[in-house]
């Protein structure tokens, strides 16, 4: 892969198919003349401004054009290249277009338009107005019934309901799709769809076969492109599961495609992917390789704004991978710049977020941190500009016309400005990950080697292939919903979904509507139908946290489920079969509620198949340094600190009797004093907790102080914090704390 990229256009295969056959469409309307001129524009070197000679030949055409049907056509074309290479305002097309349509009356090509504008809508993130447009043009296809656009408006509907990572209805759309056509080409779309859904929800076995459907679907229609990207997606499912090899094969020919093909943005892709793939088999100095090819490739792309947004985040996300956060901070900020110029709600949101991330994270030196006997690094990151790629090289890509430095620069050996120095660096960085690893032995998440933390596992693996309901008891904060994740991934339903609900967090009318789904009109609010959270499980678990805090009215609903293996949704009779593994959790004895008559004894005695009592804090004495190495790590490179734990000090804490917290506790109080200290920190401060006034105190000022750093946002302060928004407020509610 060390020939010169072909730098002739920028565009990405997919885009080409679109805008070509936009084009085509366009040119197909007019006269002899004008088709000669396209053949003209067509050897351009530069595609862009091949379709903005389109544009203009486009727009000449629609001047002239006799019919207001040709006008509609010639509009919507233009409109679509406006959305895709970001020249001229799309908005002002599409809606110049509707009120075209709407005064011409023609329904079919306002529903059409009404879906072009949702499309370009949802690319930039605006995913509100995108399903305002997108309704408006289904309930005018009530009237139309063309199937076609039925399927069509289904398929973007289900696209941006997967972007607000409403998963459920996403998967409800692309059925309803596959019910209603037998057509190759939609089916392809689907099980494509079905598989990036099930990428974003870990289900890896389901993603690889519906991506190999959708392989297969893209070879029967001869489309090249298709199959390109549906490769390109399998390899990626490959390096998640752990299938290193076959991910490395994949994504090295997707590089050679992409480089054949003439896209930079495929080959950038394809090296980040390879670095990420690296990464995780701790290959670390072909990660850096790779990483660095692909901050090239990214580089060297030109293209619309939108492209360019992804070039400027693909350089940021691995620069960030190597720890060089200063420059991630300076192509993330300039990706915003842009995504700000094209009022791209989406990916402000999203580099904005990355920009946050990156305010702490300037590493500056390496220090080996001693705790106990486990060493720590930070990793060092070289101030000199030159060490992976010049200032002057860098202000060369991203100046326009200067493409001869460019292809100069590709044309170079991909490592030649590695220095001595910097490639002992890269050996630095393998043991820094060798030792990072060697920190913390987790097993799904639970971290620690101790003789109680060893009795969870056994009970893990011997509860594992069974479909016993199981009860997980224990404290607060002792990792019971870990328990649960583990037992289901290491049981036969591993490949099926895992849903948690804290039953705690809801009313009874609302649990039962998201447990059991509830028909449109069956109750003020439900404006639509809902599948409920059984029905999402069926083949896998579902773990109901805080049980014992529902009502013995929810609690025969719930036996009902699970003696029959089905559910009905509220408001409708009709039984729907489920098959769910259960696993509850309590921080109280349920046998102690039972005998209160605070929950009922036959459902108890039907969850009771197997109990797992999670050990306290103090029963996991043994894995403090472990767990201490594992939060201060994660900690210090969070925050930018040199902390160094405290051992000693903070197992004399956690003895004391008036000690109250768990390993969720220990964590939440060493990231809260990462928080609130400048300098080196204790843990023996905890001490001074153990008054009830100081405590208040303390966790006020906690929250205060949390506010401040995320900038009043609530969701974010909530996340950092481990708490829901529901009890964020009512602390806020509790300490007087106004948001402004």
């Amino acid at each position: 892969m060390q020939a010169s990229y072909n730098l002739s256009y920028n565009l990405s295969p997919l885009d080409l198919q679109m805008l070509d056959s936009a084009a085509k469409k366009i040119i197909e309307k007019q006269s002899l003349p004008l088709f000669e001129l396209e053949q003209q524009t067509k050897k351009l070197a530069d595609k862009i401004n091949y379709y903005k000679t389109v544009v203009n030949i486009a727009k000449m055409s629609f001047n002239s054009a006799t019919t207001h049907n040709k006008k509609i056509e010639i509009l919507q074309e233009i409109g679509k290249v406006y959305d895709k290479i970001g020249i001229g305002d799309f908005t002002k097309i599409f809606d110049y277009l509707i009120a075209i349509c709407d005064k011409e009356k023609d329904t079919y090509k306002l529903v059409e338009t009404y879906r072009f504008y949702s499309e370009a809508l949802q690319r930039r993130g605006n995913f509100g107005l995108a399903l305002e447009k997108l309704n408006k043009g289904i309930e005018l296809n009530f009237i139309l019934k063309d199937e076609d656009q039925t399927i069509r408006n289904s398929i973007l509907l289900s696209i941006i309901y997967r972007k607000l990572k409403n998963y459920t209805e996403s998967r409800r759309c692309i059925e309803f799709v596959m019910q209603k056509t037998d057509s190759v080409n939609y089916l392809e779309k689907c099980y494509n769809l079905f598989g990036i859904i099930d990428l974003q929800t870990n289900n890896f076995n389901s993603a690889l076969q519906n991506f190999t459907k959708s392989k297969e679907l893209a070879q029967e229609l001869g489309d090249s492109i298709k199959v390109f990207e549906a490769i390109h997606n399998i390899g990626i499912v490959h390096s998640k599961f752990g299938n290193f090899e076959e991910a490395v094969t994949i994504f090295q020919n997707y590089a050679d495609l992409s480089y054949k093909e003439g896209s930079l943005i495929g080959v950038g892709r394809a090296f980040l992917n390879l670095g990420v793939t690296f990464m995780r088999m701790k290959n670390y100095p072909e990660m850096v390789k790779c990483f660095v090819r692909s901050i090239r490739a990214y580089h060297s792309f030109g293209g619309n704004l939108q492209e360019k947004i992804l070039a400027f985040n693909g350089a940021g996300s691995a620069f960030t991978s190597l720890n060089d956060f200063e420059r991630a901070k300076k192509y993330y900020q300039k990706g915003l710049e842009l995504a700000q110029d094209l009022n791209d709600e989406n990916w402000v949101k999203t580099l904005k977020n990355k920009l946050e991330e990156l305010k702490n994270k300037d590493l500056n030196s390496v220090e080996k941190v001693s705790v106990t006997t486990t060493p720590i690094y930070k990793i060092e990151v070289p101030k000199k500009a030159e060490n992976l790629i010049s200032e002057k090289e860098i202000e060369a890509l991203f100046t326009s016309g200067k493409w001869e430095s460019v292809k100069e620069l590709l044309e170079q050996e991909k490592l030649n400005h590695f220095t001595e120095e910097e490639l002992t660096k890269t050996n630095l960085i393998v043991r820094i990950f060798e030792n990072s690893n060697k920190s913390t032995n987790s097993y799904y998440g639970m971290i620690g080697e101790s003789e109680a933390l060893q009795k969870i596992k056994e009970q893990i693996e011997l509860y594992s292939d069974s479909d016993l309901s199981i009860i997980i008891e224990g404290e607060t904060g002792t990792g019971k919903e870990l328990v649960a994740k583990a037992i289901h991934n290491v049981s036969s339903r591993k490949d099926k979904p895992f849903l948690a609900i804290d039953c705690g967090a809801f009313t009874e009318s609302l649990l039962t509507s998201e447990l059991f789904g509830h028909k449109k009109g069956s109750f003020t609010g439900a404006i639509s139908d809902k599948v409920g959270i059984f029905e999402t499980a069926d083949g896998g678990t579902l773990f109901l946290d805080e049980v014992a805090n529902t009502s013995l009215t929810f609690q025969a609903k719930l036996l009902r489920v699970i003696q029959e293996g089905e559910v009905k949704r509220v408001g409708e009779s009709t039984p729907i079969q489920t098959d769910v593994r259960i696993i509850v959790a309590s921080n109280v004895s349920l046998e102690a509620k039972v005998r209160e008559e605070k929950f009922r004894k036959d459902l108890y005695f039907r969850l009771n198949g197997e109990t797992i009592t999670t050990p306290t804090l103090k029963q996991r004495l043994d894995d403090l340094p472990l767990l201490f190495a594992h939060f201060y790590q994660k900690q210090n490179l969070t925050y930018k600190t040199n902390f160094k734990p405290d051992y000693e000090s903070i197992l004399e804490v956690i003895k004391q009797p008036n000690w109250e917290g768990n390993i969720r506790q220990l964590e939440h109080y060493i990231s809260k004093a990462f928080i609130r200290s400048k300098n080196s920190y204790k843990l023996n401060d905890i001490k001074d907790f153990s008054n009830a006034d100081e405590k208040l105190e303390a966790q006020k000022k906690t929250l205060a102080e949390t506010l401040v750093r995320f900038g009043g946002n609530v969701s974010q302060t909530a996340s950092f914090l481990q708490v829901s928004r529901k009890t964020l407020y009512k602390r806020l509610k509790k300490f007087n704390i106004q948001l402004n």
